[in-house]
């Protein structure tokens, strides 16, 4: 195989600096693969970190929805008593006003019975 003459008459020290030179541009080239590599690691490595940050605000979330769910039962309980007690109050105030017209009935006759004359 012959060298290019341009090569050929380089001498030991073109050699030397054309060695040095291929070398240096190796060295650099894996210098920015490795960095290149080390930046996609922490690049993965703040995606998983992140990843796990959001699964835990989001098992807080979870808890806190279930403590939320658990007060809403609890709230939707009180009003329902609360609204069976009413019910009950209206009953009893619809039955004291029937007994209340039944009784102005008896007096209102017990009047007429009696000769007095109503003046309403």
């Amino acid at each position: 195989m012959q060298m290019p003459e341009e090569i050929a008459q380089l001498g030991a020290g073109g050699w030397i600096g054309w060695v040095v030179a291929v070398l240096f541009g190796g060295v650099m080239a894996f210098r920015r693969i490795w960095h290149a590599d080390l930046v996609s690691g922490a690049n993965s490595k703040g995606a998983v970190d992140t990843i796990q940050r959001l699964y835990d605000l989001l098992d807080k979330e979870r808890a806190n929805n279930g403590r939320l769910q658990q007060l809403l039962a609890e709230a939707n309980e009180r009003t329902d008593r609360a609204n069976a007690e009413r019910n009950e109050v209206v009953r009893e105030l619809g039955d004291i006003k029937a007994q209340l017209a039944v009784l102005q009935a008896e007096v209102r006759m017990l009047r007429r019975e009696a000769g007095h004359v109503e003046q309403d």
